[in-house]
This record gives structure tokens, sequence and C-alpha cells, in this order.
């Protein structure tokens, strides 16, 4: 099974951009065949990369500032959306469970076949124009190695 490693965020935007850089230090690194890297900015732009089929791990900041750089591995039974969803606290317009909830609804994928690292952040050390914090900076190979291995798990499934 092809997968995608997604990275989110906006590069532009402080801590928000851990997505992304993961996605950056992936580009270093020997891929198997069957997975490919992309990049979106927000939900909306996530809806554009789905495709029926395929498998995706979705590496994307949450907001946990007690836990500045720890990873969040959520399964596709923790992306379904509730009355307060526990990734309610996205700092995109359209988020993660709202698109893979439309993405699925139009039949885009299978929610089963995506699962989330989470990356946790500060939401104050996003601004414009901002770097990525030492925190995040330093758990980068780390997150990198884990979206590889939930890559791994999901096309041997």
């Amino acid at each position: 099974m092809k997968v995608t490693i997604v990275g989110l965020g906006n590069a532009a935007r402080g801590d928000d951009a851990i997505g992304p850089r993961v996605i950056e230090a992936l580009t270093a690194a020997p891929l198997p065949n069957d997975t490919s890297l992309a990049c979106a900015s927000d939900g909306a732009a996530l809806l554009e990369l789905f495709e029926p089929g395929q498998a995706y791990v979705l590496v994307d900041a949450v907001a946990d500032p007690s836990h500045v750089g720890e990873l969040h591995y959520l399964e596709p039974h923790q992306l379904k959306a509730g009355p307060r969803s526990r990734l309610g606290t996205s700092s995109h317009a359209l988020g993660v469970v709202e698109s893979l909830g439309i993405a699925s609804a139009l039949d885009q994928v299978d929610a089963e076949r995506v699962h989330l690292l989470g990356i946790a952040i500060d939401p104050r050390q996003v601004a414009l124009g901002a770097g990525l914090s030492s925190e995040l900076e330093r758990v980068i190979p780390k997150a990198s190695a884990e979206a590889l291995l939930i890559a791994a798990r999901l096309r041997d499934a």
C-alpha cells in the first residue's frame, strides 16, 4: 500500500512549522518506493492531497504547552470528531478532524488509514515570521524516525 507522510503547518509561523520541518528532514532520508512526502498548510490544503486507496501519516503541531516536544500518536478512532475533539485546539481554520470527516464522506480517503503524529507545542510560540523553537528543533530527528515507523506499519497492514 502506498503511504504519504504529510507535514501540516505554516513554515512562516514559528512552532506551527514543525510538520513541514519534519518533511524537510525526511527528504534527506532514503524512503521506501511506496512512501512519498507532502506538505499542507492547513486542513483545506490537506483535502487536496487525499486519494482513495492510500494511507497517510499526518505530522502536525498539537497544543500542549506543558509538554513541548512530546510526541502524541493518534490512531484513526482518536481522530473522529466529537462535541469537543481532543484536536480542537488546531491553529488551522479547518482542522485535521474536520478535513478527515469531509474527505471520508466524499470517499476521498479511508479514515481508518489515516494516523496522526502530533508534536506538542506551546501555542504562544506561533507567530508570523518566527523560527522554530530550540525545543522543537531537537525533536525533529525523533519525530522523523517515528513518522517512518508509522508509515511502515501502515504499509504492511
